[in-house]
Parts: structure tokens; C-alpha cells; sequence
């Protein structure tokens, strides 16, 4: 069997923007090692925001997200392997959404539900029925959240929703970094499998052909989402 080396150049791989998988070592007799790697773009503000809708007699305030990204990339203690941390960007699947409605005698219903596109959520559903992610309920239609009372505060009440994404059924749903790694069957998968199966991960999210060209995939622009949170009154 050859000899997996680290002496290699790295592939920009990315998923969901700033999402992407690393270090995933290649190299068959006669050939130099390859490693699928994260050079992530800057993008401070995130994929993911949040808005708001109420009805007149109704505020919603204090309205935030715990992060502004969601990444599906190795997890930030994973430095060993084929599939590891880059040392930049580790997995982040979940958003804690959190904030205040007043006044709290004229709430009826508070909903919380992540929308996107509608060519994003095609492709993200289609990732879904691949096996390779689940998504959260809320990605799927609104979801309702019960508000709990704000102590020494008789007007307001306040909620936290968290969304959480988890990895499907084709990872064993765990990080692939742990199933390529750790799982048995995982372990099973050549280097080159490997390769392929994250590259179908990401064009499949991406709603892009499989056999699209490296030029096309590289450039490919991640989705963006948005927390819509709203209260109706009673």
C-alpha cells in the first residue's frame, strides 16, 4: 500500500460559503499526495441573519443569534486523520435564536422558521434525501415556540429556539471527520471514495451537477439563510 504523505498543495473545498472539509490525504503509487483543504472566504457578517414580523401592537426586541454561521467542517479538536481541523473554520451546526416580546397579555402565537431561497432549499433537501444532512424542522415550515415570563418584568416575555442541523445517515451521523476516521465502515472507504463523497456532499448542497468542473465548483457561492422570527397577536 503506498505511503500517505502531507507533502502536497492545497484545494479550496468550499461548503455553505464558508463550509468546507479538509485534509483529506490522497496518493497512489507513482503520484504526489493530494489534500483537500480549507482557504475559506472572508465573510465577517456570516450566512445566516435574522428578521423580524409583528403585528402593530406587538414588539420584538433584544432579537439575536448566538453565531452567524453555520459550517459544516471537521470539529475543532479533530487534528488527526484523513478528515481534520484546518486550524480556522470547525463544524458549527447550531443557532440559539433568543429575544424579548412586549406586551405579553396581547401574544398569541410566536413562531421561529430559517428560510432560504427556494433554489437553496431544493438543493438542501435534496442533500437531505442523499443521506448526507438533516435538516432542522424549522428549515421546513415555522415552528412554534413558547415564550417564558421575564423575572420582576409583568409586560414582556422572552424565548430561545435553538436550530441544529446534524449530519445524515451516510456519515453514520457523525462528523465525517470521526466517521472516515473512527466508524468501521467509515474506515472501509479508500482515499479516493473519500474525495468523491465530500465532493457530492458539497455539489449536492450546492444543487450543482456531479460532474461539474473544478473552475465552476470553486467559484460556486454558498446559500445564505434567515431567521424569521414573528408574533401575532392573540
Amino acid at each position: 500500500m503506498a505511503k500517505l504523505t502531507r507533502n502536497s498543495y492545497k484545494r479550496k473545498i468550499i461548503v455553505f460559503g464558508l463550509m468546507v472539509f479538509m485534509a483529506i490525504a490522497l496518493v497512489s503509487t507513482g503520484f504526489a499526495a493530494w489534500i483537500m483543504s480549507t482557504n475559506a472566504k472572508n465573510e465577517q457578517d456570516g450566512n445566516v441573519t435574522v428578521g423580524t414580523v409583528t403585528d402593530s401592537s406587538l414588539k420584538l426586541t433584544d432579537v439575536a443569534l448566538s453565531t452567524s454561521s453555520i459550517k459544516f467542517e471537521p470539529k475543532a479538536d479533530d487534528t488527526t486523520g484523513r478528515v481534520r481541523y484546518d486550524g480556522t473554520n470547525a463544524e458549527s451546526l447550531v443557532i440559539t435564536v433568543t429575544g424579548k416580546v412586549s406586551p405579553k397579555n396581547v401574544l398569541g402565537k410566536l413562531t421561529v422558521e430559517l428560510t432560504m431561497d427556494e433554489a437553496v432549499k431544493t438543493a438542501l433537501l435534496a442533500a437531505e434525501t442523499a443521506g448526507y444532512i438533516v435538516l432542522p424542522e424549522c428549515a421546513k415550515s415555522a415552528v412554534e415556540v413558547t415564550p417564558t415570563a421575564v423575572a420582576g418584568n409583568d409586560t414582556e416575555v422572552e424565548f430561545s429556539y435553538t436550530i441544529e442541523f446534524k449530519w445524515g445517515s451516510v456519515f453514520g451521523g457523525v462528523n465525517p471527520g470521526k466517521y472516515f476516521d473512527e466508524n468501521e465502515d467509515g474506515l472501509k472507504k479508500t482515499d479516493e471514495e473519500v474525495k468523491t463523497m465530500l465532493k457530492a456532499l458539497r455539489t449536492t448542497i450546492y444543487g450543482l451537477a456531479s460532474d461539474v468542473d473544478d473552475e465552476t465548483l470553486d467559484a460556486a457561492t454558498g446559500p445564505s439563510f434567515k431567521v424569521v422570527v414573528s408574533a401575532t397577536a392573540n
